[in-house]
This record gives structure tokens, sequence and C-alpha cells, in this order.
């Protein structure tokens, strides 16, 4: 496999731009899947305020009233719903295309692993040329799209910030979902001063990796030093503590087990790259060896704040001897077997 790990090839693959897409593209489509939810919720607020405006319109036509200020609150409604759809339609668009990218470059690597040929190079040239169009295009098209977004939040701000606004929310018993409140309230980012722990959940530090079935989610170690750390040298992307842990701590368990190999190509390419800062070619030959251990859960690789750690859990594994791994704790909550209650003849 000498022609995997061969530098010309590596820079014919992916260059660090990339890289870093293909890194981010699970939790980028996660962040996109929560953007497309919250547009959804306020689209069905806006159509509430829409219908509500109708009736109100029409019962003041049949008792012979000006209706007036309600006709004109009804066509700032209907742009604001177009406007909410349209960043709903872009962000379905971008799912769709970095869902097809995320299953080209699954296949591209299946396929690069297991060539015997020594012709990875030639042999996988047009695709992986295509596959590099398909990347830099949709890198694109995510900053268009993220900046229209931005413009169109802007719009609707303005909107539901109107006073008229929020009195037909009233009127109408309309009710306010968090993700309207959220926009309307712009809470100011607290600095590492204003850290204050608030949920019982929640702990200073934690050298516990727990993956939860129960839960469907998994908790990765975390000290206070590198919570505080995100804090200070990111001071506009957090709110809190706790916001740090729960967006760089806290993941889906389909996050890592929906697509097991790139995940931990995901993973080992991020610790050797970003963690260890070392060379885009050690991190790309780690990834490789590690995408199909199929008995490495890709949590533990997350887990890892250094390659010794992982080096060390690859020799108690190897070697059956687990309970000699110190590094941190690692925890499984399985989900109880369904039972299957027959009457036996």
């Amino acid at each position: 496999m000498e022609a995997i790990y061969n530098n010309t090839f590596l820079n014919s693959l992916f260059t660090s731009d990339e890289f870093n897409f293909i890194k981010h593209l699970d939790s980028s489509n996660e962040e996109f899947a929560k953007l497309l939810e919250n547009e959804k919720q306020i689209r069905d607020i806006i159509v509430n305020l829409i219908n509500g405006l109708n009736d109100s319109i029409r019962k003041s036509n049949i008792n012979h009233k000006n209706s007036s200020k309600e006709v004109n609150m009804l066509s700032k409604s209907q742009k604001v719903f177009e406007t909410v759809n349209s960043n709903i339609s872009m962000l379905q668009i971008n799912e769709e295309i970095s869902n097809n990218i995320n299953k080209e470059i699954i296949d591209l690597l299946i396929k690069v692993e297991a060539d015997e040929s020594n012709s990875s190079e030639s042999k996988f040239i047009d695709e992986i040329a295509s596959l590099k169009t398909k990347i830099a295009d949709f890198s694109n098209v995510v900053e268009d799209m993220k900046t229209t977004i931005l413009q169109n939040d802007s719009i609707l701000q303005s909107f539901i910030n109107d006073s008229d606004v929020q009195d037909y929310f009233r009127r109408f018993s309309i009710k306010y979902s968090s993700i309207i409140q959220d926009v309307v309230k712009q809470e100011p980012v607290k600095t590492v001063e204003d850290v204050n722990i608030v949920s019982k959940d929640i702990q200073e530090n934690n050298n516990c990796l727990l993956i939860s079935e129960t839960k469907g989610k998994v908790y990765l170690p975390y000290s206070k030093f590198e919570v505080l750390e995100y804090l200070d040298k990111y001071p506009h992307q957090y709110t809190s503590f706790e916001d740090v842990i729960k967006q760089e701590f806290i993941n889906t368990t389909d996050y890592y087990l929906k697509h097991p190999a790139v995940s931990r190509f995901r993973e080992a390419y991020a610790l050797i790259r970003d963690r260890e800062a070392k060379s885009i070619f050690e991190a790309f030959k780690v990834a490789m060896d590690m995408m199909f251990n199929y008995s490495l859960n890709p949590a533990i690789i997350a887990a890892c704040k250094f390659q010794s750690q992982l080096e060390n859990y690859l020799e108690c594994l190897s070697s059956n001897h687990l309970d000699n791994f110190k590094d941190f704790e690692i925890k499984f909550e399985v989900a109880p077997l369904k039972v299957n209650h027959k009457t036996k003849i």
C-alpha cells in the first residue's frame, strides 16, 4: 500500500483545505440539520400569524370594519414567509449535496484501501479530480448560503422585533418557540470571567468517556483548562462553560457510529493533524491505518488528547488487557434488550 502514502499521490488526492472540509463535514451536517429544524419551527409560527390575520380580515369585512392595518401586516408576513421558505430550500439542497459528497468520500477511501495494484494515482485520478471539483464548488455554495441565510435572518429578526408583530402574536395566542425568543432576545456573549457552572449534569473536569446507547449520546472527557481555552479563544462562538461542553464534548452516537470507517478516519486525522500538530502526510497515514480497524470505536479516538493515548489503548486492545488502560475511564450504557414473550407449547 505504499502508493497510498506517497506524497505525490497524497497531494493529488486532497489539499489541506480539502482535508479540513472532509474532517468537518459530519459536524457541518449536524449544524445545518439544526438550522433546518429551526427554520421549520419559525415557518410554522409565521403560518399561524398569516392564518390569524386572514381570519381577522375576513371578520372585519363581514362587519364592514377597516382592516387596512391587518392587510398591510398580512403582506409583510407573506414576504417573511417566502424568506423563511428560501432558507429551508437552501438548507435542504445543501443536505442532499453534502450527503452525496460524504458517500463519495467513503466509497473512494474504501477503493483506495482495497487497491493492490500500486497504481492508485492513475487508477483513481478522474474520480479524485471529480470529487475535488465537487468539494470546491460545494465549499463556495456553503459560504454563499451562510451569507444569504444570515441576511434573511436579519430580515426575520427585524420583523419579529416589531412591536405590532408581537402584539399580533399575543392577540392570536401564538406561542413563541425558544427559537423565536432567541432571535428576539440576542443575549450578550459571556466572557471567561463570567463562567458559572449551573447544571448539575456538568462537571468542571471529566476524565470519563461515556458511550450511552440509552441516551443516544457520546460524552467525551475534558478538563476545565480545555473549556476555558475555548471560551478565551472563541468568545463569540460560545455563551458559557456549559455551551462549550455541549458543542465540543457531547455528540450523538450516530456521529461516530453511522459511518464508523469514515468516523475513524476523521477522528484519527483530527488527532494527529490538529491536536498533535503533525503533517498532513502523517495524519493521513495514521487515519488510513485506523479506518478499517473494526474493533476500534471511533469515539475512543475522539476522546484521546494525544497520539500516545491512542497507542496505549491499541496496545491494551491487542493484548486483551483493557483494564491496563488508565489514560481515561471508558463506560458504556447499553440499551436493554427487548424480550419477546411467547408462550411455549
